[in-house]
């Protein structure tokens, strides 16, 4: 009987150089970023403790070492993606309306590079750990305009309601776009149709940046009158 050594003691050997080399241990990071990569490729509803332990070269049962089952497993992803948030996320020193866009165009990187995996950032609670970290970067961005906590909390709420409807049209007018990229003519609509048709087209005129950017802008300006209004 033939024992391969390397593997008896946790090794792998490249067969090129056949030297031994270790194991990366298996984490709960890791498994959040590999089940992500995963679900970015075939969905969150094809996730699976036994494929993800297939994906990580290990038995699914060796995965509950670290996710105590597929809700721990799903937390364990949606700190990545929050943690993603804040590494991409730099405060502006210039004015707290900059480090309120750095703030959201961060979610919005993070949550169109994850698109099948989005969910588990806007309808998910975050965990409470991970909510914190988010929370404060969100408090200090408001604290920083002169919002008083109360209102500080009613601001983040509206741009909070604003951004992930935001983010959740845009990811749905993608997929739309792939499934159905039909698109009619004018003259092809009735013509007591044609100025919703114009309407409609000058709609998808805008990119979706420029539709993110206006959106923000006219939060950001709403909220400063009142934030005048307070004062």
């Amino acid at each position: 009987m033939r024992i391969d050594l390397g593997r008896a003691h946790g090794f792998a050997y490249d067969r090129d150089a056949m030297a031994p080399t270790p194991r990366e241990p298996l984490s709960r990071q890791r498994i959040a970023t590999t089940a992500l990569g995963f679900t970015d490729e075939h969905g969150l509803a094809a996730l699976s403790m036994r494929k993800l332990g297939a994906e990580l070269g290990v038995e699914a049962m060796s995965l509950y070492n670290h996710v105590a089952n597929k809700d721990g497993l799903y937390d364990a992803m949606c700190e990545s993606l929050y943690g993603e948030v804040l590494q991409r996320y730099a405060p502006a020193e210039a004015s707290w309306r900059e480090s309120a866009f750095a703030l959201v165009s961060a979610f919005r990187a993070v949550a169109l590079e994850h698109p099948n995996a989005v969910t588990l950032m806007l309808d998910r609670p975050i965990p409470t750990t991970t909510r914190l970290e988010f929370l404060r970067s969100c408090y200090e961005v408001f604290c920083a305009a002169g919002f008083p906590t109360k209102e500080a909390a009613l601001a983040f709420e509206a741009v909070a309601s604003w951004v992930t409807g935001s983010v959740r049209m845009e990811i749905g007018m993608m997929a739309r776009l792939v499934q159905d990229p039909q698109v009619l003519e004018r003259h092809e609509v009735a013509e007591e149709l044609r100025d919703t048709f114009d309407f409609m087209s000058a709609c998808a005129a805008w990119t979706p940046e420029q539709h993110f950017a206006f959106g923000f802008e006219t939060l950001m300006d709403g909220l400063e009158k009142r934030l005048a209004g307070i004062a």
